[in-house]
């Protein structure tokens, strides 16, 4: 293994996390009711997890807003099934609509693209885009471009 590419490994192995930024955080009570799922109003299952958050803060995804004005999520606990998403990833996507920041793995930092571009938050697929140039190497160009296109823009640069 070359020097560099140990050097960037952690302990255990695995590269360290990247981290997003470029979001808009909630205020901190906000935060801290979301964490303590006090005053949640609407269930996210992903995966078969079940996600407490508030419709507010999920309503800046238009996708998710969407989901949000059917006419069963008027009731009182609406729930929202998310299929094509991995609970790990919507974790931080939760985190990231609270927070504003996010953190991934850099092997996963095309699943959370793909998870920003389906909810269609603009902010994070622009953070995930950011990322994904500054971690690019000949393992990942094609995948990485190949979703870029899909997701963003006609070109990454």
């Amino acid at each position: 293994m070359s020097k560099r590419t140990h050097d960037q490994l952690s302990s255990d192995g695995e590269a360290p996390a990247v981290h997003l930024s470029g979001g808009q955080p909630q205020p901190d009570r906000q935060i801290e009711l979301w964490r303590q799922s006090r005053l949640c109003d609407v269930e996210v299952k992903v995966e078969g997890q079940a996600f407490k958050a508030h419709r507010l803060v999920l309503a800046s995804s238009d996708f998710l807003a969407a989901c949000l004005e059917t006419s069963m999520s008027e009731q009182a606990g609406a729930r929202i099934v998310l299929r094509d998403v991995s609970a790990s990833t919507f974790a931080q996507v939760l985190e990231f609509l609270y927070t504003g920041k996010a953190s991934a793995a850099p092997a996963a930092l095309l699943d959370m693209l793909e998870a920003a571009a389906r909810l269609q938050l603009a902010p994070l697929v622009q953070a995930v885009v950011v990322k994904v140039k500054e971690t690019l190497c000949a393992s990942n160009v094609l995948a990485s471009w190949d979703l870029c296109l899909l997701y963003t823009s006609p070109s990454p640069r």
